[in-house]
């Protein structure tokens, strides 16, 4: 019989805090030896295995447990019900089945009459022949589901209305149904929403969407599907979705949602076509008087609840301007692109009164203290011309600003050159500019090494530390891969993409890239973004039909399906490291028309996919919304990709455009619908709606991706014990909430944390079985409360605070674009004077 679920993930990141006792770590030896190797498809099993040995679920006198290690939760299930815990918090929230049916009829359950069973990751109860109810643990939380393999017999006496599960809500948090009744807040004592369910939808065997809702009477929690015309088993999936976002002014075709950026807890939002005159921080958002100025809002969580902070527009707001075109945000300075504005000012702080430059456009920097912002500069080209687009797209990182120009006419090439010719049109270029204090100045004019006519240099930029990655989206060269010839023009409009990189206050070019298939209208460097040393280049345009990762590149029959590329570096070689595509390829998607990495994870949006699914992995294989857009997730382990999430809208329509722009940071999604219709304000609004066509909307997907890359071989020492070292939380200097995790210990050993910023493979170095894969200089985590006693299962885990990182030396801070390694180091506690182990090392590559 199909197996078919009610899902609901709860996303919310709690932090570990726990104690212990203290050794002292052996001493590394200097020698440089590789280990046993494994491929990365091995490990990526040995992975799997791992993490489903730390979400099973286990015996109890009570019943059974189980642990979330993502997110720090304990649950307890005693047979007929679920209450989970975080390990630090003051909340709990559980489920009860009362009964299920139809009003009027509804079945009375008390005891599964076919009992509780613990398999691996999976709890079921077997509440009737007809009705089994289960909770599945696994990365994302703890999913929750029923499964209803016939119609209730009660329906014999031709019972109506909708099929119901009464349930009663446990624990502290208050439950709260959103207008649209298809999501929970669930709230504390004082308010603040602890945890969400949203994005209710119902299909029946068939595929069929059903109408379903939820209902609250003060701790009752009711279910509700339509379900007359229904092929049974039916399918009941709530989204694995943290909030829905959208203006606090709400207007049809403001296209809110045009362009996304996130760092820390902030997330700005561009809106092109937002139409108030008002100008700078928090004005008057009631009129509409000056059509297509532009608008960006800027969000801000607080636990896991998000709302609006800012409401900002331009210090020279006028018509058709598109400020919020682009936006980024690093820390307290948010950058937003105006890309038609018309003042011939240029450099930084000029005259912004004149409209003498038709569409040359600027950027504006504001400046958040505490939660209040203002604007600190306006930017403009040193070059300023009509119709150059300066403010197509912007980045920053640290106290550094790129500006692309796409439209920009000088033929120059390369790092500084002649701007004063305008002999290439819409050639391109990308501007840098850099802070001192509070203080802008421009840093460097940046041109392609092969400069031509309509190649759109600028047309994306992506910044890490002193590394800039530019896309021409309509260069024309038929060379593949690293650093080809750039001199031919016979693949029209292919694209191609340019990275820099500084050393003091000079750039220089260090790679031209292009994809390993390309072909003509390709658009490689339709997108571009840059973490550690990877790179993701979007191309909309690409045509194979291929599926998933690494697939074949060689055909043409699927028109503009797109594809992404992921680079990576070694030194300064760039290198191809695999070729991405999306699990249901479709003409004219445009997969990969947005993308961004954060560590070992990239998120690609195809804003024309068609499918009518909702929330996380729902059914691809329909195009019955064209256009309502998709983004997709991969991660990385080892070297290897694989996808690891679908994503849709909790309230997919056709032609809303999901996936339009998207932002990553740490383990947390930022998706833009620009043409969403709801009319809804504000945070977690009624979705239901479609009144305010092209109003457009921002859904914030938290708790997806990985941490970090595991490598180096485990050996399991004398015990049979094999220890794993594994992250949660997040890869964000921002956010910091990297917790570390130690399993598989002996119980009760006793063991400590080490970092370094190298890795060495030195093989069971002073007598320890393993091998130590961190090197260098190596920092021990052996203060108060860092030194760790394993718990009966064998584990232990420290939440890090990255601005106090240990070093021999004292200790530092870990900034953005850095990557650093951990390992554990223990020692059985019950065998006195045996030989000490340590884990498998964890590399973690930093994000803003």
């Amino acid at each position: 019989m199909t197996y078919h679920k009610l899902a609901s993930s709860i996303t919310l990141t709690a932090v570990l805090a726990l104690g212990g006792l203290a050794p002292q770590l052996l001493a590394a030896g200097d020698t440089l030896a590789l280990p046993d190797g494994v491929t990365a498809e091995d490990w990526s099993t040995i992975r799997e295995s791992i993490s489903a040995q730390r979400h099973a679920f286990r015996s109890t006198a009570a019943g059974f447990e189980a642990t979330n290690p993502r997110f720090a939760w304990d649950a307890e299930f005693d047979g007929d019900s679920a209450l989970i815990e975080p390990r630090t918090g003051d909340w709990s929230f559980g489920l009860v089945l009362q009964s299920y049916g139809f009003p009027g009829y509804l079945q009375e359950l008390s005891t599964p009459a076919f009992g509780a069973c613990a398999e691996g990751q999976q709890m079921t109860y077997g509440w009737t022949e007809g009705l089994s109810e289960w909770w599945v643990n696994d990365r994302r939380g703890f999913e929750h589901g029923f499964t209803v393999h016939e119609r209730p017999l009660c329906a014999a006496v031709d019972a109506s209305g909708p099929l119901t599960f009464e349930l009663e809500v446990l624990g502290t948090l208050m439950p709260s149904v959103n207008a649209a009744r298809t999501g929970l807040s669930l709230s504390d004592q004082g308010g603040e929403v602890a945890l969400r369910y949203d994005g209710l939808v119902a299909l029946d065997a068939n595929g069929v969407a059903l109408e379903a809702w939820l209902e609250v009477d003060g701790d009752d929690l009711r279910i509700c599907v339509e379900e007359s015309s229904a092929v049974y088993p039916i399918l009941v999936d709530p989204v694995v979705e943290q909030a829905y976002l959208k203006a606090s002014n709400t207007e049809a075709d403001d296209q809110f949602g045009w362009s996304v950026a996130s760092s820390g807890d902030t997330i700005v939002v561009g809106a092109r076509f937002e139409a108030s005159s008002s100008v700078g921080v928090n004005g008057d958002q009631s009129n509409n008087s000056a059509f297509d100025s532009g608008a960006a809002y800027v969000f801000v969580r607080s636990g896991s609840s998000w709302s609006q902070e800012a409401y900002l527009k331009a210090s020279n707001t006028g018509s058709g301007d598109n400020f919020g075109w682009s936006v980024a945000v690093f820390g307290d300075t948010i950058v937003v692109g105006a890309v038609s504005e018309d003042s011939s000012s240029t450099g930084v702080g000029g005259n912004q009164a004149d409209n003498s430059a038709p569409n040359s456009g600027a950027a504006y920097v504001f400046v958040r203290s505490g939660s209040s912002w203002s604007q600190e500069a306006y930017l403009k080209a040193s070059n300023t011309e009509a119709d150059d687009g300066f403010g197509g797209w912007v980045t920053i990182f640290d106290d550094t600003i790129v500006v692309g120009a796409d439209d920009e006419d000088s033929s120059s090439l390369g790092i500084d050159g002649d701007q004063s010719d305008n002999s290439a049109p819409s050639s391109g270029a990308a501007y840098v500019f850099v802070r001192s204090g509070s203080s802008w100045s421009q840093e460097a004019y940046l041109k392609a090494s092969n400069t031509d006519a309509l190649d759109q240099f600028g047309n994306r930029v992506a910044a890490l530390g002193d590394t800039i990655v530019v896309s021409a989206l309509l260069e024309s060269s038929s060379s593949v891969g690293v650093n080809g010839d750039q001199s031919d023009n016979s693949a029209n409009q292919a694209g191609a993409v340019y990275v820099f990189e500084r050393s003091g206050s000079s750039w220089s070019q260090e790679a031209y890239l292009k994809g390993s298939n390309t072909e003509m209208f390709d658009g490689f460097g339709s997108s571009v973004g840059i973490s550690g040393d990877t790179i993701v280049v979007g191309a909309r345009g690409e045509a194979s039909s291929s599926a998933g990762v690494n697939g074949d590149q060689s055909d043409n029959s699927a028109i503009a399906s797109g594809a992404a590329y992921v680079f990576v570096r070694s030194g300064s070689s760039w290198s191809q490291e695999a070729y991405l595509k999306a699990s249901n390829p479709g003409v004219v998607d445009q997969f990969g028309f947005s993308a961004a990495v954060s560590g070992d994870m990239i998120v690609v949006g195809a804003l024309s996919e068609d499918s009518s699914s909702v929330g996380f992995d729902g059914d691809q294989s329909d195009n019955s919304a064209s256009g309502s857009g998709a983004a997709y997730v991969f991660v990385r382990s080892g070297s290897s990709w694989s996808q690891l999430a679908y994503l849709k809208a909790s309230n997919t329509g056709p032609g809303d455009q999901y996936g339009r722009s998207v932002a990553a940071a740490g383990s947390r999604i930022v998706v833009g619908a620009l043409l969403e219709e709801s009319d809804a304000t504000g945070v977690d609004g009624d979705q239901a709606s479609d009144a305010f066509p092209g109003a457009g909307a921002v859904y914030v997907v938290d708790g997806i991706g990985t941490v970090g890359r595991s490598y180096c071989a485990v050996a399991i020492n004398s015990t049979g014990a094999a220890g794993k070292l594994e992250g949660s939380g997040s890869g964000s200097v921002a956010d910091n909430d990297l917790t570390l995790m130690a399993t598989s210990l002996p119980p009760m050993a006793f063991g400590f944390f080490i970092t370094s910023t190298s890795q060495n493979f030195v093989a069971n170095p002073g007598g320890s079985e393993g091998n130590l894969c961190v090197g260098g200089s190596i920092g021990r985590y052996v203060g108060p409360g860092q030194i760790q006693q394993a718990d009966a299962s064998g584990a232990f885990s420290l939440q890090l605070d990255l601005t106090n990182t240990p070093q021999p030396t004292g200790t530092v801070s870990i900034s953005a674009g850095e990557t650093w390694n951990f390992q554990t180091w223990y020692r059985d506690f019950g065998i006195m004077g045996s030989t000490s182990n340590f884990t498998n090392g964890l590399e973690v590559c930093f994000t803003m």
